[in-house]
């Protein structure tokens, strides 16, 4: 019999592809990327975790929480490229913070697994709850780095955006949203990465590194453009 979370799992699935039909029997290019995008994450799941087990057979039934979860952020996301990121308040908090428990997670895993090397930083706990919030945060500010870079792409080329930016107020709120995500699962304590992570913690601790830089990066860039985009006026 198959697990109810499989079945879940591959019915979203059917949906992001029907996604992908509809953005292309409607020729709108951002809904078509974003779609594409978010399929083959919802897809990776089934694909990576038999192999890590030492399979080489994709199965809907391997870590179905973590795939249920993955595809059913993608879906959302994808459905809000169609319309309810513009027409409906709530779409894009929902969305951020349900993409930001996830990413929250893998971070918390990565924590978890590799507390006893941050020992020297103080207590393990306050580590992992610390560094979950601030690693969440600093993904959301490079998603909203990438935001910023599509709109700026889009309007020197004349084209749609693949994503779309709506200002300051909105990054500051999806930022909000994006810490809620990363408090629930650490109230939660939501640990569906550990056993992916505990695989090869070396890894992981590369991630979360590039996490970091990246987030450092994109923070710099971002306030490079701002200053070019409104000077400060000099005192005479």
């Amino acid at each position: 019999m198959v697990p109810p979370l499989a079945l879940v799992y591959v019915g979203l699935i059917a949906c992001l592809l029907g996604t992908v039909i509809a953005a292309l029997w409607l020729g709108n290019l951002p809904a078509l990327t974003n779609a594409v995008v978010a399929t083959l994450l919802a897809i990776a799941p089934s694909v990576l975790v038999p192999l890590l087990d030492g399979s080489s057979a994709p199965t809907v039934t391997a870590a179905p929480q973590l795939s249920v979860w993955i595809a059913g952020a993608a879906f959302l996301h994808t459905i809000g490229m169609f319309g309810p990121y513009d027409t409906v308040w709530w779409w894009d908090h929902l969305t951020h913070t349900l993409s930001a428990t996830l990413l929250a997670a893998l971070v918390y895993a990565i924590l978890l697994v590799t507390e006893p090397r941050l020992a020297v930083l103080g207590d393990g706990a306050i580590v992992s709850v610390a560094g979950t919030v601030l690693c969440t945060l600093a993904l959301g500010i490079v998603w909203e780095f990438a935001e910023l870079v599509a709109r700026e792409i889009g309007e020197q080329r004349d084209i749609d955006p693949v994503l779309e930016y709506y200002g300051l107020r909105d990054t500051a709120l999806d930022l909000v949203f994006d810490a809620l995500g990363a408090l629930l699962v650490i109230a939660l304590d939501l640990r569906l990465f550990v056993p992916i992570v505990e695989r090869d913690p070396v890894f992981a601790g590369t991630v979360l590194t590039a996490i970091v830089v990246s987030s450092f990066v994109a923070v710099t860039v971002i306030t490079v453009w701002l200053e070019r985009q409104h000077p400060s006026r000099r005192r005479e």
